[in-house]
């Protein structure tokens, strides 16, 4: 290969690579330094964000609960979620949302260790699809850490 044919490709490489960073950066700005000013719709009949307003079938609507971790403890138990990820969802310990001009973004904190390829890489899963069951969004993306702040696991939702 000739050396101008190198040297575009890599100009072409390092595009692509600057492109990339930016479009993250501005995915993620200020991720970190705002809170939530609002949640994802939870779905209808999971967690009704008024318990005033009851929908047709809707036999227990959601209490006032002030934390995400919370509402979504009490939605996977109120939910369709099964027995496992009931059992899998009692090991968050912390719930964040935050919603963002180009994805909803959640973050999922629990007791477990070992991070992606631990011994608890399937309750991930299942706390992921639990929540995927209790909250809505067009793009939005959970990811679940470990007592060590290691992913254990992501999905959309």
């Amino acid at each position: 290969m000739s050396s101008k044919k190198v040297q575009g490709f890599a100009i072409a490489f390092a595009s692509v690579v600057a492109i990339g960073v930016v479009v993250s950066a501005v995915a993620n700005a200020g991720a970190d330094t705002k809170p939530s000013v609002s949640t994802p719709s939870p779905q209808p009949n999971a967690a009704p964000s008024d318990p005033a307003k009851k929908t047709e079938g809707d036999t227990n609507p959601m209490p006032e609960l002030k934390t995400e971790l919370d509402k979504f403890l009490w939605c996977s138990a109120h939910n369709k979620s099964s027995k496992e990820e009931q059992a899998a969802v009692k090991h968050a310990t912390k719930v964040q949302v935050n919603e963002h001009v180009a994805a909803d973004m959640a973050k999922v904190y629990t007791d477990f260790s070992g991070g992606m390829f631990g011994p608890h890489q399937g309750e991930a899963e299942l706390i992921v699809t639990s929540f995927a069951d209790c909250y809505d969004s067009d793009n939005g993306l959970v990811t679940v850490y470990d007592k060590d702040g290691h992913v254990m696991g992501n999905g959309n939702y």
